[in-house]
C-alpha cells in the first residue's frame, strides 16, 4: 500500500508539473501574441484554457485516489483486528476444548483405576472382617493369656491392613466416613503445629485466612487434615530437593472462596477430579518455591505410584485427589520447573455452621442384641460374624442373600436387628430393604458394605450404616444406636 501511494504521488506530481508548464507556456505565448508575433490564436487559447483545467482535474483525481487508499488502509486494519480477535477466540476455545478432553481422559483413567482399586479393597475387606471377627471370638472364648495375646495381635494386624484398604477406597472415591460441617479456617489453625512439624525447620510456613469470609464445608475432618498434610509434606520435600540453596524455602497456605464458573477458565491451572459446578467452592491452596514439575509430568502427578522422590511411594497425591472426589470436590494445580508449585483442593461450600460432634453410644457397654438376622453372600462373613455374636450371647439366624432373608422374615419377623450386606447378587441390600418396608416389616436394619454408603431413597434408608471391616466395639455401638432410634420412633 505504501509503494502504491508513493507511485501515485510521484506520477501525479510529474503530470501536475507538466500541465503547470503548459499553463505557463500558454501565458508566455499569449504575451507574445499581444506583442504582435505571428501565432495561431486558437492554439494559444486552447493552452490558455485547458492547461489550468487539466491541473485542477489532476489535483482532484490525486486527492480522490489518496483518500480512497487511506480509507482502504483503515478498512484493512479493521479487518485485521477482527481476524486477530477471531483467531484469539478460536485459540481460547481450542485450549478449553483440549483441557476438557484431557480432563475427561484423566477422569476416565482415574475411574478405571478407582474401580479396580475399589473392587480389590472390597474383597480384601471381606476377608479382613472374617479374620478380625474370628480373632475377637478367640479372645473372648480363650482362657489362656498367650492365646488371647496372639488373637489380639492378629486383630491389630487386620486393623492395620484395613487401613490400607481404606486408603485404596479413598483413592477410588468410594470410602465412607460420616460428614459433618467443618470450618476450614478453624481446622487450619488447629493443624498449625502438626504442619510445622512436617516440614524442614529452615522452611518458612505462612497461613493466610481472610477474616471477612466464612469457609464452611461438609466433610470428614480427619480426611481433610490428611489431604492438607499430604500437600504440605510434598511441598517440604520439593523445597529440600532444590539445587539453589541460597533462596530461602517458603510454603504458603491460603483459603479462599470461588465461584464455580470461574474455576475452569485458567488454562495454566488444570482441574482434576469431579466436574466443577456453578455453586461456590472453598479452595485450600498450598504454594511452595520448590523444584517444580514439568508440563509433561503435571498430568501424571495424581497417578498412583508416580513419584519423583527417591523414598516416596507415589500414593500421597492420588489419595488426596480421592479425598477431594469423595467430598464432591476436585483439585487444580499449577507448576513451573525451578519456580515452584501450587496445588488447590476445591470443596463445595456449605456455610459457616459449627462442626458437630457425635458421641459413641454404649461403646463400652455389654452387648444385649437379642436375635439378629445376618444377611451376607460371603460364607466367611456368615461363619465369623455368627461366631462372634454368639460368643457374646446373641442368637443369630443366617441368610445367604436378600431373597432368602425375605422368605425368613415372611415366616418370622420378630428380630431385634438385621445386619444386611449391600453388595449381593440378585437382590442387593437396598432392594431387599425396600421390599421389607413395602411388606411392613418393621425391624431396625444396619446396612454393611466395604464401599461408601450409597444414596438411598427414603423408603430404602437404613437405621444405620457400618463399613467393613468392623470390630465388636463398633458393632456394639451400632446395635445400641439403632435400638434407641427404633424404639423412640415406634413410640
Amino acid at each position: 500500500s505504501l509503494s502504491l501511494i508513493s507511485a501515485i504521488l510521484f506520477r501525479s506530481n510529474l503530470l501536475y508539473s507538466i500541465f503547470s508548464g503548459c499553463s505557463l507556456m500558454a501565458w508566455f505565448l499569449t504575451a507574445e501574441l499581444i506583442a504582435g508575433l505571428d501565432l495561431n490564436p486558437s492554439v494559444v487559447m486552447y493552452l490558455f484554457v485547458m492547461a489550468p483545467i487539466m491541473c485542477l482535474v489532476l489535483r482532484v483525481s490525486w486527492m480522490t485516489s489518496l483518500t480512497s487508499i487511506v480509507r482502504s488502509r483503515q478498512e484493512q486494519r479493521e479487518i485485521a483486528q477482527e481476524l486477530s480477535s477471531t483467531v484469539e477466540r478460536l485459540e481460547k476455545e481450542e485450549r478449553l476444548r483440549k483441557q476438557s478432553e484431557d480432563q475427561l481422559v484423566h477422569a476416565q483413567k482415574m475411574e478405571s483405576l478407582g474401580l479396580l482399586a475399589g473392587g480389590i479393597a472390597h474383597d480384601f475387606n471381606n476377608f479382613l472382617l472374617g479374620i478380625s471377627a474370628l480373632a475377637e471370638t478367640l479372645e473372648l472364648e480363650s482362657n489362656e493369656a498367650s492365646t488371647r495375646e496372639s488373637a489380639g495381635g492378629i486383630r491389630e494386624i487386620s486393623q492395620t491392613a484395613s487401613n490400607v484398604c481404606r486408603q485404596m477406597l479413598t483413592y477410588s472415591g468410594r470410602s465412607y466416613e460420616p460428614h459433618a460441617p467443618v470450618k476450614i479456617d478453624s481446622l487450619l489453625e488447629t493443624m498449625r503445629p502438626l504442619l510445622r512439624a512436617a516440614i524442614p525447620r529452615d522452611v518458612e510456613m505462612v497461613i493466610e485466612i481472610p477474616n471477612s469470609s466464612s469457609f464452611g464445608v461438609l466433610a470428614d475432618s480427619a480426611q481433610i487434615q490428611q489431604a492438607i498434610l499430604n500437600l504440605v509434606t510434598n511441598s517440604g520435600q520439593a523445597i529440600s530437593n532444590r539445587v539453589d540453596e541460597l533462596q530461602s524455602g517458603m510454603i504458603e497456605i491460603t483459603v479462599a472462596r470461588h465461584a464455580g464458573e470461574n474455576l475452569e477458565t485458567d488454562p495454566s491451572m488444570p482441574v482434576f477430579g469431579n466436574r466443577i459446578e456453578t455453586s461456590p467452592y472453598v479452595g485450600i491452596s498450598v504454594t511452595d518455591n520448590g523444584v517444580g514439575i514439568s508440563a509433561e509430568e503435571l498430568p501424571r502427578i495424581f497417578d498412583p505410584y508416580f513419584t519423583k522422590k527417591d523414598t516416596g511411594h507415589g500414593l500421597g497425591l492420588s489419595v488426596t485427589l480421592g479425598i477431594a472426589m469423595t467430598h464432591g470436590g476436585a483439585i487444580r494445580c499449577r507448576s513451573q520447573l525451578g519456580v515452584g508449585t501450587t496445588v488447590e483442593i476445591l470443596l463445595p461450600f456449605v456455610g459457616a455452621e459449627d462442626e458437630t460432634t457425635h458421641q459413641d453410644h454404649a461403646a463400652n457397654s455389654e452387648l444385649n442384641c437379642g436375635h439378629i438376622l445376618l444377611v451376607d453372600d460371603e460364607p466367611i462373613i456368615l461363619d465369623s460374624i455368627s461366631r462372634l455374636l454368639e460368643s457374646t450371647g446373641c442368637k443369630v439366624t443366617r441368610a445367604e442373600n436378600g431373597l432368602e432373608a425375605l422368605d425368613i422374615l415372611s415366616v418370622n419377623d420378630r428380630f431385634d436387628a438385621i445386619l444386611l450386606d449391600y453388595s449381593m447378587p440378585g437382590f442387593n441390600g437396598l432392594e431387599t430393604l425396600k421390599e421389607m418396608r413395602q411388606r411392613n416389616i418393621l425391624v431396625p436394619v444396619i446396612l454393611c458394605s466395604g464401599f461408601m454408603m450409597p444414596e438411598p431413597n427414603s423408603s430404602e434408608k437404613p437405621e444405620a450404616f457400618i463399613q467393613k471391616p468392623y470390630q465388636l466395639a463398633e458393632l456394639r455401638n451400632k446395635l445400641s444406636l439403632v435400638s434407641e432410634v427404633f424404639s423412640s420412633s415406634s413410640h
